[in-house]
């Protein structure tokens, strides 16, 4: 007789970053979903993230809670090297000139029991749920798209301004003096943190400026996206359902600097920075506030 156990499949596979959207579309999310057609409570958790540590990669755990875990563990892992030895993927050159010293992991292979990483470690199980709903609307929405900088950088816009919507509440002059108050909290943050002179923020903010005024229809058409209530978006009533659930009594700042750590982690986005973005996502609602275009929740 099983017994009824709680296993983590725990893995990173090495695969060539511009054929993703063909793994996750022929082969991980199908070997999931036939997982969940079995029973839907086998699938506790998916942690996917992005990754190009010691070569493109997808850091892959999934949480199997069954009497038959390793059956389902190893239906997952055949699964995944059958596809990848039909589906080779070809190795990008290292852009390393010493790369003798740093060699990579070979691709086209599946390497076991990488360590979790700190972020989640440290949050231990409390975020479980937001994590696995970003892993797996990451591994949806990127089917047919590429996963560069800038694709998971709008991917993450839309999931945060989802994250003001529900944090915005009131009428005009309330939410103007919630994002007042959460701008100037992340200024002093971010003072702090990086220990700029007010010179070097000036030149900085000025840069970031520029770069918003160039990309304002793009970030204007992911507002309006997410804030119109007809919004074909399927996904953000249940990204609106975890926010309410872990986030209604946590203020837009706190909810804010978790959020954000999280999809970038799981994106691989280290170098965008927490004070553009809340400029930029701001600067967007306080724009549509005034033209009454903001509708209060």
């Amino acid at each position: 007789m099983n017994t009824f156990t709680e296993k983590w499949l725990n893995i990173s596979i090495y695969y060539s970053q511009e054929k993703w959207p063909q793994l996750f579309k022929r082969c991980l999310n199908p070997l999931l979903n036939e997982l969940k057609q079995k029973d839907n409570n086998i699938i506790k958790s998916i942690l996917l993230f992005c990754s190009t540590d010691k070569g493109d990669n997808i850091q892959f755990f999934v949480q199997i809670a069954s009497s038959y875990a390793d059956e389902h563990i190893n239906f997952v892992m055949k699964g995944l090297k059958t596809y990848i030895a039909e589906n080779p993927s070809v190795r990008k050159a290292s852009p390393r000139p010493t790369q003798q010293f740093f060699m990579d992991y070979p691709n086209n292979s599946i390497v076991d029991n990488i360590s979790r990483p700190d972020l989640a470690e440290v949050w231990k199980n409390d975020y479980l749920d937001v994590q696995s709903f970003i892993s797996e609307l990451l591994a949806k929405e990127f089917e047919d798209d590429q996963i560069d900088e800038e694709a998971g950088f709008s991917f993450a816009l839309y999931l945060v301004f989802v994250l003001f919507k529900v944090k915005l509440t009131g009428n005009k002059e309330e939410i103007s003096t919630t994002i007042t108050c959460f701008l100037e909290t992340k200024e002093v943050d971010y003072k702090e943190k990086y220990f700029f002179k007010d010179t070097e923020i000036k030149k900085i903010t000025g840069l970031v400026q520029a770069v918003y005024q160039k990309n304002t229809s793009v970030i204007d058409e992911i507002y309006l996206d997410v804030w119109k209530e007809s919004s074909t978006l399927l996904w953000i009533a249940d990204w609106k359902e975890l926010l309410y659930k872990y986030f209604n009594n946590v203020s837009l700042i706190n909810a804010y600097n978790i959020i954000l750590p999280l999809l970038q982690y799981h994106l691989n986005l280290h170098d965008i920075n927490s004070k553009s973005i809340a400029n930029w996502i701001t600067a967007t609602i306080t724009n549509h506030l005034n033209e009454g275009r903001t509708n209060s929740q």
